[in-house]
């Protein structure tokens, strides 16, 4: 599985203390992508799913950990491996939230599209659009992007947090900054 990065704790891309996992590869190429970087996969970023859960499991000891972001790239680009890491995702009793430049349709049309869909607890889909990123748009870059919730139960943890708008976080290393959220077009 192609992942670029995983970061903990993150509070912007859904409710509570999130560990963020960034997948690599992406087939849509939006203009004014938030992460070009991302698009293509580089064989020093292909980790074993097991891997990937060993290090979550890690985090999640002595933690708190709310829910899992899944972004990217695109998550649904890796579809087989995408599965397997929300089948051992669901094993920590976490919230489940994954970005994807697919529509719901296109979801349900692929492979194992509907077993996903069973898995994650809130979609956001849709490719970005820039000419539709209005400030202030809570979780989602562009308006045309739209929030599917598992049940209500869910979804109402949502209305305090979207309403609060969008909200950034940002993480320094020697090297580089890591600006994590939804950022406005001016930004």
């Amino acid at each position: 599985m192609y992942v670029e990065r995983m970061v903990y704790p993150v509070f912007v891309l859904g409710v509570g203390t999130r560990i963020g996992i960034w997948m690599q590869g992406c087939p849509h190429h939006c203009h004014a992508c938030i992460n070009p970087e991302l698009w293509d996969q580089k064989e020093k970023n292909n980790v074993d799913v097991h891997k990937i859960l060993n290090s979550i499991n890690s985090i999640c000891i002595g933690n708190e950990v709310d829910g899992f972001t899944i972004t990217g790239g695109e998550p649904f680009y890796q579809i087989e491996q995408l599965y397997r890491l929300l089948k051992g995702l669901r094993a920590f009793n976490k919230e489940i939230l994954v970005y994807t430049g697919y529509t719901i349709h296109d979801i349900h049309n692929m492979d194992k599209g509907y077993q996903l869909l069973e898995l994650i607890d809130v979609l956001i889909d849709g490719k970005y659009e820039e000419e539709q990123n209005v400030s202030g748009l809570a979780l989602r870059g562009s308006e045309n992007q739209k929030i599917y919730y598992r049940d209500s139960a869910i979804e109402s943890r949502y209305v305090e947090y979207l309403n609060q708008g969008r909200k950034l976080q940002h993480f320094y290393d020697r090297k580089y900054m890591l600006s994590i959220g939804i950022h406005d077009r001016s930004e």
